[in-house]
Parts: C-alpha cells; sequence; structure tokens
C-alpha cells in the first residue's frame, strides 16, 4: 500500500523502505524541519496489530534514555486517510469491530470510520546490533569484541532495569514492565547509546505475574516461563543473556536449531556455551536460570558481573596471548571461503583427532607455511586457488600457504548453488582446529521435506521441514504467486477436476483462466464475453471438458476447456433476468442455470457448437407465478435437481424422468432461510445453512421426509464445503467462526469450532480426503487447517498476502495446488503440500489464540 514519495502524513513523507519487523513494516521518513524519522505502520485488521497496539498503549508515557521514545502516533483508514484523534482515543478492536459483528447481520452493519493501520513515529536508528554483528562477521570477526559489546549491553540494561522496576503507574497503581521480546534486532543505535524498541509484547507485572494468552517472545530468545506463558520479573533478564551469547559469539546458544531444540533446551537450562570463557560461561549460565529467582537481582548486575568476568579472562590469557600473536604475526593469513551449493558456513566445531593416515599435502616451499583444513562433511568438493583438491575419508588437505598471500578456498557439497562469502585470520581458523563446516540450506531440506511428503513418508517430511525452518526462519511463512489482478473483485474461483484449470470470475465481467500442472502459468487467458457486466457464477464440468459463465448481462456463455479451443465461444444462453447459479450435472448431460426470471434452465450437452432449446423448470404452480430461486443444487449420480426458492420452498426435479418438468415435488420446507445448500455425495440428503445458525440435512428422495437439525449457533452461516465422502462438514459464520461436523453412527455430529477469523468466512474449501479445509474471511486472510483433531485444528497456517476482503478460496482436487481471490481482483496461488507441511511442522509452537506467525522468522535473529 506504502510507496516511496508517498506523505500519508503531513510534514512526512517515505523516503527509504527499512524493513519488515514482527508487528509491521518500518520507513525511513523526511520530518518536518528538515529533520528524520522512523515511521513504523501497524495493521490492525488482525490479532497481531491489536497486540502491537496494546504494547504501545502500555508504553507511550514511559521514558528513559535507553528506551525507544514514541514520538508520535496516528490512524489511518483503508484508503490511508488520517483519522480524528478521537478514534485513537477510544479505539479497542474487541469491543469496536468484533462485537459490532457478531451482534449484527452483515447487512446491518453501520458505515463508520474504521482503523486500519497504526503510525507511529520513532527516532531513526543508525543501526541494531545485529546488523553490528553482521558488520563484524564480514570483516571476518564471529563476533563484537566484549569491550565493545559490554558498552552496549550496560545501554541496554539501563533501559530493561528502569522498565522492570516496580514504578509504572498507567492508571491501576505501581507495576513493572517486562518486555518480552529482547533480542539484538529490538536493540537499536542511536548516535553510540544502544535504545530497546518494538514493545508489542509488553507485559505489566504486578505484585503477581501477568500470564499470556499464548507463548511471549521470540522462541531464540525466550525465557522458559514464557513458554509456560507466565513471564516474570527476569525474564527480560534471560533474553538479554541470550542475546549477549549471539552477539559475542555469532552463534546462538543451541546445539540443534529445530524450534523444538531450541524449546527444549530452554526448558531444560540446556544451552550451548562453548566458545565463551569459563568466567562468562559461568555468569550467562546464572542469567539462564530455568527458575527465574535463581537469576541476577538486576540486568545491571547481570552485566558487572560479565564485565568482572572478562577482566578474569584478560588476566589469565594476557602473556600467552602475546606469544601467540608474536607468532600469527609471522604468517598472517586472510582466507577467502566461498560456500557453493546446499551450504552455509556455521561456526564449527573442533575437530577430533585423526587415527588415520596424513591427509594429503601440496608441495612444500620454504617460504610457506603448513596448514592441515578439515571440511565437514568429508565428501564436499573443494577448489583452492582453482585447483581441485583430494580429501581424505576425514575431509581433510593439508597445504602450503605463502606467508603474505590470501589463497582462494571454494567448497561445495551436493547440487545446490548457495553462495556464501567469508573471510578469515589464521587465528580464527586456529581457533576452530582449521575445521570448516558445510551445512545444508533451508532450500535443500524443503525439496527433501517436499519429497518426502509426496512418498507418504509425513513424520520425516514434517522432521525435514522443520531443519528447513531451523536454517532459514522465513520459510515458516508460506508464499503465493500472484497471478495479476482483475479491475474490480473476484466472485468465484474453480479448480477442474483434472487439476490442470484455474478460472476466476470477476465483477469486471471477465473469466480469467490459467494452465496449471506443475508449473503454473503466471499469464492468464482472459475471457470477456459479458459486456463487461459482472459475473455471478462459474462452472467446470467433472469431466474437465466445459466451462460456463454467468452474469448480469442474461447469459451463461459456455466454451471447451482446451488449450487450443478456450478462446473460441462455444454456445451462448440467452435468460430473462440476472444468471445467479450455473452448475453442470455429475454425469455431463446437464448444464443447469438459474435466473431473475423465475425459472431454472436445462441445458443438454452436446457436442454441437450451440446448444439446443433448454428444458423450462418453474418453482410456481404457473409460468406467470414471479417466485425466484434463491439456488439449486445437483445430485453426484446426476439423477436429482433440487432447488430452494425465496420464499423457503424445496423443490426437487427428477432428471431420469420422460417428463422432467411434470416430476417437480414440493418437499418439506426447511423452515429458515437458506443460504448455502450442498448435496452429500452418493445420497439423497441435502445439507442446509441458513441465518441465526440455523442447519439441517433433508433427504429428498423420500416423498414425506423432514428436516434434521444439526447442532449450529447464533450467527448467520454464510459459506458451506464438504469433503468427496460426504463425512467432514464445514460452514463458516458472519462472525468468524468456522463449525466442523464430522459422521458418525451415520448423522452428523458436532466436532469443534474454530475461531481464528475476527470477520465473516465467505467462503470454504476442503480437500478430497476431508484432512484439510481453506477458508476465506473478510479479515483479509485465508487460514489451512488440519482437521485430524481439535488441537491440530487449533492451529491453522495464515496465509496472508491480500490487502482486501477475500471472497473466493479453492483446493486442487488432485491436492497440487490451493487458491484465493479478493475485494481487490487479486488471485494468489498457493503450493498446498509445501502450505501442509509450514503447518504440520510449526504446529503448537505458535502463540494459542493469535492467528498471525509473525514472531516464526524470529527464531534465528529477527
Amino acid at each position: 500500500m506504502f510507496h516511496k514519495g508517498d506523505e500519508l502524513i503531513a510534514g512526512y513523507r517515505l523516503e527509504a523502505f527499512l524493513g519488515r519487523g514482527q508487528f509491521g513494516d518500518v520507513w525511513r521518513t523526511s520530518a518536518p524541519g528538515g529533520t528524520a524519522a522512523a515511521l513504523k505502520f501497524i495493521d490492525l485488521s488482525d490479532k497481531q496489530g491489536l497486540k502491537e497496539f496494546r504494547g504501545i498503549q502500555r508504553v507511550k508515557e514511559v521514558r528513559h534514555a535507553n528506551l525507544m521514545p514514541i514520538t508520535a502516533l496516528w490512524m489511518l483508514d483503508d484508503d490511508g486517510k488520517v483519522l480524528s484523534d478521537n478514534i485513537l482515543e477510544s479505539y479497542d478492536r474487541d469491543k469496536q469491530d468484533v462485537a459490532i459483528e457478531r451482534t449484527l447481520t452483515v447487512d446491518e452493519m453501520p458505515e463508520q470510520p474504521q482503523a486500519q493501520w497504526l503510525v507511529v513515529a520513532m527516532l531513526l536508528g543508525t543501526k541494531s546490533l545485529l546488523d553490528r554483528l553482521q558488520e563484524n562477521q564480514a570483516e571476518g570477526r564471529p563476533g563484537i569484541a566484549a569491550d565493545e559489546l559490554l558498552t552496549y549491553m550496560a545501554d541496554a540494561a539501563k533501559g530493561i532495569d528502569f522498565l522492570n522496576t516496580k514504578q509504572h503507574d498507567l492508571g491501576e497503581g505501581p507495576a513493572a514492565i517486562q518486555h518480552c521480546d529482547i533480542k539484538p534486532a529490538n536493540m537499536m543505535l542511536v548516535g553510540d547509546s544502544v535504545v530497546i524498541c518494538d514493545f508489542g509484547l509488553a507485559r505489566m507485572l504486578g505484585d503477581a505475574a501477568a500470564t499470556a494468552t499464548g507463548m511471549v517472545g521470540s522462541p531464540a530468545y525466550m525465557a522458559p516461563e514464557c513458554i509456560s506463558r507466565k513471564p516474570s520479573t527476569a525474564t527480560d533478564q534471560y533474553s538479554l543473556a541470550v542475546t549477549y551469547v549471539e552477539l559475542r559469539l555469532g552463534r546462538l546458544p543451541f546445539e540443534d536449531e529445530s524450534y523444538m531444540g531450541v524449546l527444549e533446551a530452554h526448558r531444560t537450562g540446556n544451552l550451548d556455551l562453548s566458545g565463551l570463557p569459563e568466567p562468562e560461561q559461568d555468569v550467562i549460565r546464572r542469567a539462564t536460570r530455568v527458575e527465574p529467582t535463581e537469576r541476577f537481582a538486576s540486568c545491571a548486575e547481570m552485566v558487572q558481573a560479565l564485565r568482572d568476568a572478562a577482566r578474569a579472562t584478560d588476566a589469565v590469557t594476557a602473556a600467552p596471548q602475546r606469544r601467540r600473536i608474536t607468532s600469527i604475526v609471522i604468517a598472517s593469513l586472510i582466507v577467502t571461503l566461498i560456500g557453493v551449493g546446499l551450504v552455509n558456513l556455521l561456526w564449527p566445531t573442533p575437530a577430533a583427532p585423526s587415527t588415520q593416515d596424513d591427509p594429503p599435502v601440496l608441495a612444500s616451499n620454504p617460504k610457506e607455511q603448513s596448514i592441515t583444513l578439515r571440511f565437514v562433511p568429508a565428501d564436499a568438493v573443494v577448489e583452492i586457488d582453482g585447483k581441485a583438491m583430494k580429501l581424505d575419508d576425514k575431509g581433510r588437505v593439508t597445504l602450503q600457504v605463502e606467508l603474505n598471500r590470501s589463497p582462494k578456498i571454494m567448497a561445495r557439497h551436493g547440487e545446490e548453488s548457495s553462495l556464501s562469502e567469508r573471510t578469515f585470520t589464521l587465528e580464527q581458523l586456529q581457533a576452530q582446529n582449521f575445521t570448516i563446516e558445510l551445512q545444508r540450506t533451508g532450500a535443500s531440506y524443503v525439496r527433501s521435506a517436499l519429497a518426502k511428503y509426496a512418498a507418504g513418508d509425513v513424520t520425516e517430511a514434517v522432521s525435514e521441514y522443520r531443519k528447513a525452518i531451523g536454517r532459514d526462519a522465513d520459510l515458516a511463512s508460506p508464499t503465493p504467486i500472484s497471478l495479476g489482478k482483475h479491475s474490480a473483485a473476484v466472485r468465484a474461483l474453480l479448480i477442474s477436476a483434472d487439476g490442470n484449470w484455474l478460472a476466476s470470475a470477476s465483477d469486471d465481467g471477465t473469466c480469467r483462466v490459467w494452465q496449471l500442472g506443475d508449473t503454473p502459468q503466471s499469464e492468464a487467458v482472459v475471457l470477456d464475453n459479458h459486456g463487461g457486466e459482472p459475473l455471478e457464477c462459474l462452472a467446470i464440468d467433472s469431466g474437465s471438458r466445459w466451462l460456463a459463465t454467468g452474469g448480469w448481462d442474461d447469459r451463461v456463455v459456455m466454451r471447451s476447456l482446451r488449450a487450443d479451443a478456450l478462446t473460441t465461444l462455444t454456445a451462448v444462453a440467452e435468460h430473462g433476468g440476472d444468471v445467479l447459479e450455473a452448475a453442470f450435472s455429475a454425469d455431463g448431460k446437464w448444464l443447469v442455470s438459474a435466473s431473475l426470471d423465475a425459472k431454472l434452465r436445462l441445458w443438454p450437452l452436446e457436442k454441437d457448437s450451440v446448444l439446443p432449446d433448454p428444458t423450462i423448470l418453474l418453482l410456481g404452480e404457473k409460468e406467470n407465478d414471479d417466485v425466484d430461486c434463491e439456488m439449486f443444487a445437483l445430485s453426484h449420480d446426476g439423477r436429482w435437481l433440487v432447488a430452494i426458492d425465496v420464499a423457503h420452498g424445496l423443490h426437487r426435479w427428477d432428471l431420469l424422468a420422460a417428463d422432467i418438468s411434470g416430476s417437480r415435488k414440493l418437499l418439506a420446507s426447511p423452515g429458515f432461510r437458506v443460504k448455502r445448500c450442498m448435496v452429500r455425495p452418493s445420497t439423497t440428503e441435502l445439507i442446509m445453512v441458513g441465518e441465526a445458525g440455523a442447519a439441517a440435512v433433508l433427504d429428498f428422495g423420500a416423498d414425506s421426509g423432514l428436516p434434521v437439525a444439526l447442532a449450529g449457533g447464533a450467527d448467520d452461516f454464510e459459506s458451506l464445503a464438504m469433503d468427496a465422502a460426504g463425512e467432514t462438514l464445514l460452514a463458516g459464520t458472519s462472525s468468524g467462526l468456522l463449525h466442523c461436523w464430522r459422521r458418525q453412527d451415520g448423522q452428523f455430529e458436532a466436532a469443534f469450532r474454530l475461531d481464528k477469523h475476527i470477520k465473516p468466512v465467505v467462503d470454504i474449501a476442503v480437500t478430497a480426503d476431508g484432512a484439510w479445509a481453506l477458508s476465506g474471511g473478510w479479515d483479509k486472510t485465508a487460514f489451512l487447517w488440519y482437521l485430524s483433531d481439535a488441537e491440530s485444528a487449533a492451529s491453522p497456517l495464515q496465509m496472508s498476502g491480500h490487502g482486501k476482503r477475500l471472497h473466493a478460496v479453492v483446493i486442487d482436487p488432485v491436492g497440487r495446488w490451493c487458491a484465493t481471490g479478493s475485494e481487490d481482483g487479486e488471485v494468489l496461488l498457493w503450493d498446498l503440500p509445501r502450505c501442509q507441511l509450514i503447518q504440520r511442522a510449526t504446529e503448537g509452537l505458535q502463540p494459542h489464540g493469535d492467528p498471525r506467525m509473525a514472531w516464526l522468522p524470529s527464531l534465528q535473529r529477527r
């Protein structure tokens, strides 16, 4: 939404995008008076934005030299216009937005200014401590030097201790504040001082620790008590201690960097502090005790203990260091390592003494120094100065290095190509026993996970994908393929039964068609045969042969679903009013359409280029009875057509009868306004959901059958979907709830209710096996649900990418893709197996009750 040069707030012009954090996007801006500032834009349409808003509310009046000051706050509407300060002061998402939608029907919602964005103005920091660490590593150092780092830690400790002191009266008496997300990326350098920023997770702690609704913080830096959702008065100290280790060593203190491995290390206190001098290890061990009361009394006390430890280390190592430096100066060496392939360079562990024969050696020279390098894995392909090197079975090679020359070392492993360039001094190589460890990239783990998943080895696939996230935390968030935009809202999406075609229907009067397969075409075939009038419906037959569209131009347009014939108009079926719905019978014999002329039409499907005259079906007793069809459904055997009229009447026709129109039978009324209906596969059971949470099943095969109620709720149902076997049923409501029923003992029983959406759920799709569901809502979000049990269903994958309300979702019947379409006309395509793996790999690790997963990428650093 935001672009360079925009001036959404008077005097603040966007100059450069600085990055995307856990709670929003940050831009560098010019500011009034010729100064510069940072503006953070927080999306308030989801619960994560609400979390940030509440965090800012807690700390906006808190002032300290080492806490990032909030200089101004604004709220913007969906069009980027600044809202009144009164809305900012009274804003409470839970009361203002959700409550309205749960008590009024969608049509009754009052028009009022809606806050879409919270904009926070802050000082412009020079860089974060994470940036400073990366600068050091680019210069060949593993981390930040102790004396420099301790200065930063002292600044941070002052700000944190000020927050943690029980002295902040924000309306309910004195309380301490825990930041709950201390990490290098949230510690900014402003001038030469460190200031703490990003208060979205801040918790108020009074006499008793507050209990959070979900795990609090970023997993890599998270105190054990936060995993249990109970931050303590020493939570921030724990995170600061982990931050110190990372900035000092250039790595996080975990042997296993998978999500489960990290959380287990926190829970058990089993942090990997190797590489720190023993005195510093002792300090960090105390600061990271599992029991919060056993930690230091304050962060300042911890930092002072680290200073004392550093001095003790210097005193012990000063003399040997002088002797070692003298010898190293003679043969100073910088090695540039370029890791190509499945590799990311990690800080290696010391090599074990070899019991094998001496490693291969290059020709010696009196002016050269001999060094032995060991590569892990041992079958790495290595080149030195462009010459291929043969490693022994331990992965070792000995080479002669000219005293004043820097050889270039290239190493790769596997078929991947991922370039990483680093430089090391001889001193650093000595410190790590001249061992260079190459690790697989996240991308390689993803490929392996997808292959195992396709082969049915789900457990191994999930394990592989967790390793992928450990290498690249961004892989925890799905990335869609944008297929472009209609010029108006997307109303319907369909994927053909063979999985080869995706079609969309839009208010702009066009239908767009993409060929899918393993490599989808990004360019759509645009079909424009409705005179610019909005489309209402879209249909593809079960044999993936025909595509039909209907709209406000009173026509159904049909064409062959073949690449060589797609743009050729096959038939145009005229109606006497807007076409509301169209569908093909499962046996391929009929195209059925309903329009606002009180008629249904049955069009026989033939090979001719033009459809013959249709059979007219009336819902009234005679032709001039003005009874419009609200919706219809076809049985899966192609025999029955069931329709519901605007007066709630239920009609049935036998499509195998000699006189189809004369076979009409009026069935028992459902007794409520039906908003969605469908026939359960291989049965004559009609599932109906409607207003005020009403839901029922009617066996329309029995002339005198009566509707059987299903357990519903109080909110209108807006969407309905079912699996291919008719065993799993889902319906979405106007309040954002998702109801799931499962077939048991011959009837549907309520299984669970899912509450991640905060606005109406307007479309649902279910995989053929009923294991997965995709829902789309007016909160601009789609969720992918794993329906194996209530616990798994409570942790859906959030699929964000749209800037407007979603109107349509669809799942590929063969399980390769899913797609979402929104009010702004955009169609996004998602890799379904990969999304399923992400959900399984992160299940149970996301904050309970929080639909966003933005904290997941922060495992490693961000």
